[in-house]
């Protein structure tokens, strides 16, 4: 009984022995890898502790990667240990799959691609890089499914995917057909269109903007959608190149997404968008826009206007006298016809050397017509001027501007309020 009880203390003794040694291998694996730099310290980690996959690995990634160590067969077999210990790490397979395929074994890269993604098939990551797999491989109808999915999982890979579908040169289908139908997934890549807009307009042509528009504005308003003021730049571009009816026909397309609808603007009847001063100003360029300052109380006052509707309203308190341009819009003409701007006015406290116009002027070329001017009145008085602009001439401006007064005075208060601003085509009276 005592031999037996010395003989099981040995082996215990030997068994503690055995585990304070294997303990010992990997602590000094641990500190080989971490002190020892490069490809010697990997290998004498793998050397202690040849049970650690991690170690394999960057041992596999050092002689794959460092071209003063270059050795892809041994990697191969550095990658194939790796897995045998761990064969549930997805990142494993990942890296093993882009080694075959610089090994030139392409179908064993997309099965060990294709087992990555099966170990995590929530990770957009691994998709992304099977997509990548096969547009390297020359294959772009196996990419799309990869793409496509790894874009419904995360939008990190939004701009990603638009930059390098752009690069290839995909056709549109093939854009619509990759990407997310959802509002901010539309948002990015308009977003991602516009900031390249002469390469994605000769790869694509100037449909690809007008198509991702509507669908973008087929959508509901939602978060992570574009604000309103994100989207006018569009409208600014295509006035820049020229295409001031698609500029317009956008404009009531927005105006109608945010729930505004103006039918005798959107039939081409008026050209002048929210001439009632009824809503706050949605932006450029086809609404009116306001510039701020010290000297001027501007707004759009509600039921300060003819017959109790809204009006713009801007008044001049202090010493103060300087002239105001401080509000103009954007507006599309009929080419060749002539037009009327109509308006209505009236004063508060104005001089009688103090008055406002109303100019219209084409931005592009030396041309101006200045409407009647405004002065003291008695109450709300209708003004108009008839005006033939240039037969070239499409985008024109309108802009309020003048004084209350015609010099400076020791005290101002005056108030100008104006409503029902119109330009139509004269034809039409």
């Amino acid at each position: 009984m005592r031999t037996l009880i010395v003989v099981l203390r040995s082996l215990l003794v030997l068994l503690a022995l055995a585990a304070l040694w294997q303990t010992a291998h990997r602590v000094l694996a641990l500190e080989a890898a971490r002190r020892i730099p490069g490809v010697e310290g990997a290998r004498q980690a793998v050397e202690w502790d040849g049970d650690n996959p991690e170690f394999h690995a960057r041992l596999a990634r050092y002689r794959q990667s460092r071209l003063d160590m270059l050795d892809p067969a041994a990697a191969g077999r550095d990658w194939e240990r790796a897995l045998e210990l761990n064969p549930h790490y997805w990142l494993y397979w990942l890296e093993y799959g882009r080694h075959l395929e610089m090994a030139g074994r392409a179908e064993e890269a997309e099965a060990a691609l294709g087992r990555a993604i099966r170990l995590s098939p929530r990770n957009a990551r691994y998709r992304w890089a099977l997509a990548n797999f096969h547009v390297r491989q020359g294959d772009l109808e196996q990419a799309r499914p990869a793409l496509r999915a790894a874009l419904q999982l995360d939008d990190t890979y939004l701009a990603p995917t638009a930059q390098l579908l752009l690069s290839l040169g995909v056709s549109v289908e093939a854009l619509d057909s990759v990407w997310p139908d959802r509002a901010r997934a539309r948002w990015l890549l308009f977003e991602f269109l516009l900031g390249n807009w002469d390469r994605a307009t000769a790869v694509w042509g100037p449909e690809v903007f007008d198509r991702q528009w509507e669908q973008l504005l087929s959508k509901e308003p939602a978060e992570g959608g574009p604000e309103p003021w994100q989207l006018t730049p569009y409208l600014q571009l295509l006035l820049e190149q020229g295409r001031p009816a698609q500029a317009r026909a956008g404009w009531q397309a927005l105006m109608k997404w945010l729930g505004h609808v103006e039918p005798d603007f959107s039939s081409g009847a008026e050209a002048v968008w929210n001439g009632g001063f009824e809503r706050d100003p949605a932006g450029e360029p086809f609404d009116w826009q306001v510039q701020t300052a010290p000297a001027f109380e501007i707004r759009f006052a509600r039921r300060e206007g003819v017959g109790g509707s809204a009006a713009l309203r801007v008044r001049f308190p202090g010493r103060q006298n300087p002239e105001f341009r401080q509000l103009r819009q954007t507006i599309v003409v009929q080419p060749g016809l002539a037009h009327w701007l109509e308006f209505w006015a009236r004063t508060e406290n104005f001089r009688s050397d103090g008055e406002f116009r109303w100019e219209v002027r084409d931005p592009a070329r030396e041309w101006a017509v200045a409407g009647p001017p405004v002065g003291q009145t008695r109450g709300w008085e209708r003004f108009a001027v008839r005006f033939d602009p240039p037969a070239a001439s499409r985008v024109l401006e309108i802009r309020l501007q003048g004084r209350p007064a015609g010099r400076s005075l020791h005290r101002l208060d005056a108030v100008l309020w104006v409503d029902g601003v119109s330009v139509r085509p004269a034809q039409q009276d």
